[in-house]
């Protein structure tokens, strides 16, 4: 039976080390066990949801120490 999967936040930013708001190596371990269940997912045929929060300044996506970028 398809479900639906809402992923939150799994943004470059704080995943990614050299970004900003990078929550640490810690924080990475969860990337191979979200992309497993989005895979199962995908196969039951289930609807994915995927809900960032976004700072924009001057119409550009900003992190909150300045670095900006569209993957931000």
């Amino acid at each position: 039976m398809p479900d639906v999967v809402i992923v939150v936040d799994m943004q470059r930013a704080f995943l990614e080390e050299g970004n900003s708001l990078y929550c640490g190596d810690e924080a990475r371990r969860i990337i191979p066990r979200v992309q497993r269940l989005l895979d199962e997912q995908l196969k039951k045929g289930s609807a994915l949801i995927f809900a960032a929060d976004i700072k924009v300044i001057e119409g550009k996506p900003v992190a909150k120490r300045g670095r900006t970028g569209g993957d931000q």
